[in-house]
């Protein structure tokens, strides 16, 4: 009979009475002594003993302080630079790199972690030649170097630092990775070195920018360029939206080294920022983003559209002021800077792993190699582009020279706008860009980019706003035409970049957006002319539309989107947000012309510094919770049972001036009741059950909220359905007065529905409701006087009463 193996653990030789113990890690030891050289017989009962070693350590710290003594007098971590050093040592790498992160990553006893840091033994590890085609072992070792990375401060950087060998296995071995396939390793490796980075220690970080940052830096820059040239292939070749999940998935890769430059740039290492700051200004932003706006410049480039939203992505997510106004200097500027071609550096692996064989180009001390020689001191077209950038910093400013537009004719604005934009060949570019007719594809792009030059105001001088200011009002003002091809994202950015300057607004700039919201708000009406007498769908649209207006978007949230790189389209089946896209159908037009209104008719209301005092449509003065104890004294209310879970109880309905409120009565006080559920009149759908004339269905399309009302017979269903329905239109009739004032339509009286008056806002008819406490949170009732208007309808109701009996 076939029976399993036993292990060193499980045989009859294992003689400890508790797996977690001191005689359990001396008899792994013995072992260990024993076992010296990996076999082909013996490698299975080495993992396994190397797997439990992590587990008695972890409870060693917890129980009993002489495991984690013995291993250290034992020096037991030599066993593992033993095995890895052999021919055979392969058969259990796995196993030791998959130890060594549980022991670094739950022991936190330092004498412990001082010892395990000493004697170079780490570091050996850390250089330790690995099969790194086999991903688990790829996935361990990195993973490995991350958690040494965690440890690393002002007090243990000298395990893995040694000055007197200018060496830094732990950080010249991660940075090889920066590039690798796996997503997870390249993140990993950003990690380490942002911990690295963390850790001020003078000597360590004069290392890094002597030997390691120029070569790090210039591919980590090159990488970035690359993957953007791998993005403008795959926008050229995509044409119908099809691979827009792919392209989604670069943009995030992109954004997140943009995040990661900006946590390097955010540690304030002035010596080590310079360096990067001149390899992504020179190596990549002027080659590729920035000659790439005008599709001019050395090969490989970036099409127009990809680098004005590169750019953009720049400004949105590297939060470096001084560097973000070099490059505004460089955009708004005179003159071309100089420019090289994007070219790769010597590749940092082959550098760090065979740069031996060149030793002009090789600094060797200790145990790692680096490549220094060619990175000592960069082209002389770099000194030319600062040159050229202070240059531009230092023009005057022209703020005292911006005359008054009302004395400009026509032909003086043309002179001087082109007197302005000569030989500011990238400015000028952008703005044109805004000139949309045929639809707004570079032009929301370059709003996108224009966001993060207006964030740098001081580098903007007070004329360059005003031109700004010119094109953005043209562009609300063509978002308003009648078949306007804008999507809705570019009014709205549009809006917003105007509200941010709104400081340098001209007189007739103003004048020209009142003319953009009369043509808005004329569209509006005639969709208002066409629905007035089918409201069931405007009010919610209206009202969808303000709630959307009011989630403002900003750079960051549209940069998320590969659809803003893509022609623009109307069809929604490509899932593209609908501010995103073009509208389909006469009901996206309607939500369209609804949308473009409120955002026009907001930006007047800001520069006029007016408050909103019609919108929402539906008020929050009188806002009414589940658990809310309401006085109901002179209440019309509805007597009814509602079924809840196979349980029929009884309770009241009552009608405000905008909800239907379902209490239960109160036990305490006579008169008042607690609210147990509640829905807004306007989209409530009544009907009445086919089978029990006393039954209503009460529901919200689309909602949660679906009440069944057992009335006490016919007539009271009746007279109950009668009241939600009139009440309901009395609502709707209500809204849709209140859009049509919002738009200057004055509604025919045989408009309304039938049965309902010419409402005003003096004068609903309703119940007013005072919320008087929350009896589900144990609140005490306060009563208070509240105004009843009584309902016109004389109908057999029944008034709520608490019986005196159960008050007592």
């Amino acid at each position: 009979m076939l029976s399993k193996p036993k292990t060193w653990i499980t045989g009859s030789s294992w003689k400890a009475k508790d797996k977690h113990s001191l005689e359990n890690l001396k008899l792994i030891y013995n072992l260990l002594y024993k076992h010296q050289n990996v076999t082909e017989s013996n490698k299975d009962n080495l993992v396994e003993t190397l797997r439990v070693l992590p587990e008695i350590l972890a409870w060693g710290e917890k129980h009993d302080s002489m495991v984690l003594d013995f291993f250290m007098e034992k020096n037991m971590l030599a066993f593992f630079l033993r095995y890895m050093k052999q021919k055979n040592g392969h058969y259990i790498s796995l196993q030791m790199l998959q130890s060594l992160n549980l022991i670094f990553q739950n022991i936190n006893n330092n004498p412990f972690i001082y010892y395990l840091l000493s004697n170079n033994h780490v570091n050996s590890i850390i250089l330790h030649k690995f099969d790194f085609s086999n991903e688990e072992v790829m996935a361990y070792y990195i993973t490995f170097l991350k958690l040494l990375s965690f440890k690393l401060n002002e007090s243990t950087i000298h395990f893995f630092y040694n000055e007197h060998v200018n060496d830094f296995a732990l950080y010249t071995e991660a940075i090889k990775f920066f590039n690798h396939s796996e997503s997870m390793v390249r993140i990993t490796v950003r990690t380490i070195t942002l911990n690295v980075y963390r850790v001020r220690d003078v000597s360590m970080l004069k290392y890094i920018r002597e030997r390691t940052a120029s070569p790090y830096f210039s591919n980590l820059v090159w990488y970035m360029g690359s993957h953007a040239l791998d993005i403008d292939i795959a926008v050229r070749e995509d044409t119908d939206h099809k691979n827009r999940n792919m392209i989604n998935s670069m943009i995030d890769e992109h954004v997140d080294y943009l995040l990661y430059v900006n946590d390097i740039l955010n540690l304030n290492i002035e010596d080590l920022n310079s360096i990067l700051e001149e390899q992504l200004l020179g190596n990549m932003l002027l080659p590729l983003h920035i000659y790439g706006i005008i599709n001019n410049g050395p090969q490989p480039k970036l099409c127009s559209p990809l680098a004005l939203f590169l750019l953009s992505l720049f400004y949105t997510f590297v939060q470096r002021p001084k560097f973000l106004s070099v490059i505004t200097q460089i955009l708004v500027g005179k003159d071309l800077p100089p420019v090289s071609s994007f070219v790769q550096p010597p590749l940092l692996q082959d550098t760090l792993s065979h740069g031996s064989s060149s030793t002009s180009s090789v600094v060797r001390r200790g145990n790692s190699t680096f490549y220094a020689g060619s990175f000592s001191s960069e082209p002389d077209d770099d000194d030319e582009i600062e040159r050229a950038v202070e240059g531009k910093a230092d023009e005057e400013s022209t703020d005292d020279s911006v005359k008054d537009e009302e004395n400009i004719t026509d032909e003086q604005k043309l002179k001087r706008t082109s007197a302005l934009l000569n030989h500011r060949v990238f400015f000028s570019t952008i703005l044109e860009t805004l000139n949309c007719t045929d639809n707004d594809f570079n032009c929301l792009l370059s709003l996108m980019l224009l966001h993060g030059i207006a964030d740098n105001i001081d580098s903007l001088q007070m004329e360059f706003q005003l031109l700004l200011l010119d094109k953005l009002v043209l562009v609300v003002n063509m978002s308003c035409e009648n078949g306007s091809r804008l999507r809705l994202i570019t009014l709205e950015l549009a809006t917003t970049l105007i509200h941010k300057l709104q400081d340098a607004m001209q007189p007739h700039q103003k004048t020209a957006l009142l003319t953009a919201k009369e043509q808005a708000t004329l569209i509006l009406a005639n969709f208002y002319q066409v629905w007035v007498k089918s409201e069931e769908i405007f009010i919610e649209i209206f009202e969808d539309e303000f709630v959307n207006m009011k989630k403002v978007s900003t750079t960051e949230d549209v940069s998320r989107e590969a659809a803003v790189l893509l022609p623009p389209t109307a069809t929604p089946l490509t899932g593209i947000d609908f501010k995103l896209r073009l509208p389909c159908g006469e009901v996206e037009r309607a939500r369209r012309a609804i949308r473009v209104f409120l955002l026009v008719r907001d930006i007047v209301k800001k520069l006029n510094k007016e408050e909103e005092m019609d919108l929402p449509l539906t008020k929050n003065d009188n806002i009414v919770n589940e658990g809310d104890v309401l006085d109901l004294n002179n209440s019309d209310l509805i007597a009814c049972t509602i079924t809840n879970k196979n349980k029929k109880e009884r309770r009241f309905v009552s009608i405000d001036e905008v909800r239907m409120i379902i209490v239960e009565p109160d036990g305490t006080r006579l008169g008042f009741g607690i609210v147990r559920s509640f829905a807004p009149l306007q989209r409530l759908d009544v009907t009445s059950d086919r089978n029990d004339n006393r039954i209503l269905y009460v529901k919200i399309p689309n909602s949660k909220f679906d009440v069944k009302l057992e009335l006490d017979d016919h007539i009271r269903c009746m007279a109950a359905k009668q009241r939600l329905t009139k009440a309901r239109a009395r609502v709707r009739s209500y809204k849709m007065e209140s859009i049509a004032k919002l738009i200057d339509y004055k509604i025919p009286q045989n408009n309304f529905p039938i049965g309902t008056k010419h409402p005003t806002p003096s004068k609903r008819s309703g119940i007013v409701r005072r919320v008087i406490g929350n009896a589900d949170q144990g609140e005490e009732a306060v009563e208070a006087d509240v105004p009843i208007v009584s309902n016109p309808l004389t109908v057999p109701i029944a008034k709520m009463t608490v019986k005196k009996e159960d008050n007592e």
